[in-house]
């Protein structure tokens, strides 16, 4: 009888820890990213939004900012770990305790890829049809299905095409240049253009140079 009490009470304790807990999730589960503010969210059902505290490590220089179970954690280097500590701050004492700890990796942001208008982010060869060509514009984005909305601006890229057996290079910022527009405006189905040397600023501050992407108009 009581070894069959005891095995109750065990349940039982088990069964309430399990329920009381508390710990931090981020959208992009335990890695966040370098240069970008990365949402960071307290789960607790030990004590409500507003009552707790937060504390950061991490070998490296960071932002952080937030309050009421809602933050925002911004490192600066990729390849380290940040530690984020829920406390539980009584306000009469000042008195606090460990509630969790969570370790989240730090990780550059991905590549992001060329798009023409709506279409999806490629690398490789597109194809698109004149009358879409004609009312597109250029942008770059991650890969669909990344939990972040991130905004990338294309600063420069070049246009290239053969044109009576010569290479022509139009040179453009921020999207076609009006040389490029003229150009673009006389291709026919199966012709093809390459553009390259794409320069993208990053929400990080970063610059980079992303993959060419060639183009095909078809009908």
């Amino acid at each position: 009888m009581k070894k069959n009490i005891f095995t109750i009470l065990l349940v039982l304790l088990t069964v309430l820890n399990s329920a009381s807990q508390t710990t931090t999730e981020a959208v992009t589960g335990s890695v966040i990213y370098a240069g970008i503010d990365n949402p960071i969210r307290v789960i607790s059902n030990e004590i409500g939004c507003g009552l707790e505290a937060l504390t950061i490590s991490c070998d490296s220089e960071f932002t952080f900012f937030g309050d009421s179970c809602n933050y925002n954690i911004n490192p600066k280097a990729a390849g380290i770990d940040v530690v984020v500590s829920v406390w539980a701050v009584n306000a009469n004492t000042g008195k606090k305790v460990a509630l969790s700890r969570k370790t989240f990796k730090v990780e550059e942001l991905p590549p992001p890829l060329l798009c023409l208008g709506p279409l999806e982010p490629s690398s490789g060869v597109i194809q698109i049809s004149r009358r879409e060509l004609s009312g597109n514009f250029l942008n770059a984005r991650v890969e669909s299905g990344f939990p972040l909305d991130l905004n990338y601006k294309i600063l420069s890229f070049t246009v290239s095409a053969k044109k009576n057996g010569k290479t022509i290079n139009y040179q453009c910022e921020t999207n076609y240049s009006s040389d490029a527009r003229s150009f673009l405006s006389t291709l026919k189905p199966n012709n093809t253009f390459t553009i390259s040397n794409i320069r993208v600023k990053g929400p990080n501050e970063q610059i980079q140079v992303i993959e060419s992407l060639s183009v095909k108009v078809v009908q």
